[in-house]
């Protein structure tokens, strides 16, 4: 069989006599992968991604070849298999980054032809503790602080002296994120259209209220943690005066990730630091009306976890930035399963359950179950409803 028809077959998921011994195909590779980034986020079993790409003009025969030395060259413990048809992948858990970046360099120096030597990228994860490093075989630059591992795991690979190479801004969490389903696009268009044109009188009677209410801007501008970590200006109603002190909130959010309470807004405890009426419109979701815009950008989703502040998201255990695995939204399954009178754990699993499995009917539901959610969440800010 030719060179070109293997390379078909196992990128294709193919397996047996055709298959090239030891690596995975795409589809089992990404499962085998999700495993090994959750059990790191469970139980901090650190681990390498080494990404290898051809040089240019000599693509697949190189990826045909880097393959083959991975099934052969590799430990018991490594994980060799395409992650596309134009990348294949090796998972070295326990492995340092100058390590990993040592593997690399001997295997594209041995898949290396005429005198082009195929590129690469080293990923650590968790990435947020030892920075991203990868390149090309000879690139040198100075390295990233070294990631430290347990006592009890397997002996790692020697650390190599000189500099390692860095890379780009390939991610772990980017290569497993799913496409954005097309069908949620198409709906977040036509309800973020709708919405802002059936509500702009609404919105335009709010900001001139805040306007009369309150000295300063009508709207409140505020960098969030979105989908897949990239930060982006998350835009509401000003509901606060000018210059309120974050301090309460970021005290009060703490408190609620370490004990199992309910999820109680400063709000409901008459805060000092809201405009009047303000309760009221954070308590029915009209302060979020300006995401429509975020949403028309892209930048959000209708449906989908709430958009984290960058302090919170950084007391996030490693499990519980999964939530960024889904695109923010202005509404979403932790709004309509109780906000409030849940826990933060509660929250977060929530908010998780819907990353991994979005739906069209799913996100149907929850539009629907939004409108009793927001009178129940009125009827708990102002003490109209019994728990």
């Amino acid at each position: 069989m030719s060179l070109k028809k293997v390379i078909t077959k196992v990128i294709g998921g193919g397996s047996g006599s055709d298959a090239i011994e030891g690596i995975l195909p795409s589809q089992q590779f990404h499962r085998v992968l999700n495993r090994e980034r959750a059990l790191s986020d469970r139980h901090g079993l650190k681990f390498c991604l080494v990404v290898f790409q051809g040089s240019n003009g000599h693509g697949k025969e190189e990826l045909a070849s880097i393959a083959g030395l991975l099934g052969k060259r590799l430990r018991a413990t490594d994980i060799a298999g395409w992650i596309d048809p134009d990348h294949v992948g090796a998972i070295l858990p326990h492995t340092p980054l100058p390590g990993a970046s040592r593997v690399a360099e001997k295997i594209c120096e041995l898949a290396s032809s005429n005198g082009a030597k195929p590129q690469f990228e080293v990923i650590p994860y968790p990435s947020d503790q030892s920075g991203h490093e990868g390149g090309t075989p000879g690139d040198k630059k100075p390295a990233a602080d070294k990631t430290t591992f347990s006592q009890a795991a397997p002996e790692p690979r020697a650390e190599q002296s000189a500099d390692v190479p860095v890379a780009a801004s390939t991610t772990v969490d980017k290569i497993l994120a799913p496409a954005f389903p097309l069908w949620k696009r198409v709906l977040d268009i036509f309800l973020a259209s709708t919405a802002l044109i059936v509500l702009s009188p609404l919105m335009l009677a709010v900001a001139a209220f805040i306007k009369i209410v309150s000295p300063g801007p009508v709207l409140f501008r505020q960098e969030r943690v979105g989908f897949l970590r990239e930060h982006f200006q998350c835009l509401k109603f000003r509901t606060m005066h000018v210059n309120a002190d974050t301090q309460a909130h970021n005290t009060h959010f703490s408190s609620l990730m370490q004990t199992d309470t309910p999820m109680k807004k400063l709000d409901m405890q008459k805060d000092p630091r809201v405009i009047p009426f303000g309760r009221l419109l954070r308590a029915s979701g009209i302060d979020e009306l300006p995401q429509l815009v975020n949403i028309l950008r892209g930048e959000m989703s209708f449906i989908g976890p709430r958009p984290c502040i960058q302090y919170e998201f950084d007391n996030y255990k490693l499990w519980q930035k999964r939530r960024c695995d889904a695109r923010p939204g202005l509404t979403g399954m932790w709004q309509v399963s109780g906000k409030s009178r849940t826990t933060f754990n509660q929250m977060m699993r929530l908010d998780i359950s819907y990353s991994r499995d979005e739906s069209f009917w799913k996100d149907i539901k929850i539009i629907f179950r939004t409108f009793p959610a927001v009178f129940r969440e009125i009827g708990d800010t102002f003490g109209l409803l019994k728990r």
